[in-house]
């Protein structure tokens, strides 16, 4: 597989961007807790960059390490709200910058208990696709010259395309995942004129759309040019995964 550059300096502007600019609070999870859960829900990380703290950390070791959710914690939270902590992980831009978002995305396993726990919840691709439907409903030409937003449509992305089941009903799931990001990418065409290729806008929807034709039908990435997987796709790229998505979900 061919080797892409992606633009290390936009993409670290990006994290110092969005670590000073984190996207909203964590609200309260529904359902059932025990009582010494409760309190759980409103947890939030102790040290985020802008802070002191964060600049007095000892390196990227350290870092990693003060995010880590503690396991009291962690095994109380709801499944809503601990997605929401991931989405809000400080460290979580760091998949922009590799050649690959696997590459980025296999990183951010290794080292975040948080994504490893959500992951293991029977509930999880039930919270991400209501959130991400919830998220793409009301877009509006703001939220897409917003690149805080658009970064935040692109996260949500990445996370379903990592979505992976070998249960009955998973082939269901797959083409359940694609018609979401097919109708969110549908969404975003309509301010085509505030994008470009550059950036992740489109490119996590591509990315992500091909993970799914690729586990709904394995024959299909010999269709699928490399540059998609590294989120550098042209528009020649982009009308093979509508083509593809199109015929998947007939």
């Amino acid at each position: 597989m061919k080797t892409y550059f992606l633009t290390t300096v936009f993409a670290f502007c990006c994290i110092l961007f969005f670590n000073s600019c984190e996207k909203d609070t964590i609200n309260n999870g529904e359902g059932e807790q025990p009582d010494n859960c409760e309190s759980a829900q409103l947890w939030d990380y102790p040290v985020k960059p802008g802070m002191e703290e964060w600049q007095a950390l000892d390196g990227y070791p350290e870092m990693v390490d003060i995010c880590q959710i503690p396991e009291d914690i962690l095994f109380c939270l709801s499944t809503e709200n601990l997605m929401k902590l991931c989405l809000q992980y400080p460290l979580f831009k760091d998949i922009y910058l590799f050649n690959f978002i696997d590459t980025g995305l296999n990183k951010l396993f290794n080292e975040f208990n948080g994504i490893r726990e959500f992951y293991k919840r029977e509930d999880m691709l039930k919270e991400l696709l209501k959130y991400y439907q919830d998220t793409m409903q009301n877009l509006s030409i703001a939220d897409a010259e917003d690149i805080r937003f658009q970064f935040f449509v692109s996260d949500l992305e990445i996370l379903l395309s990592r979505y992976h089941s070998q249960n009955n009903d998973a082939q269901e799931n797959y083409k359940k995942i694609l018609q979401h990001l097919t109708a969110g990418h549908e969404k975003k065409s309509v301010y085509v004129d505030t994008y470009t290729y550059q950036y992740p806008w489109f490119q996590s929807n591509l990315y992500a759309r091909a993970k799914m034709i690729i586990a709904i039908s394995p024959q299909s990435i010999d269709q699928i040019p490399d540059e998609v997987f590294g989120l550098r796709a042209n528009q020649e790229a982009m009308d093979i995964i509508n083509e593809l998505s199109y015929q998947l979900m007939e």
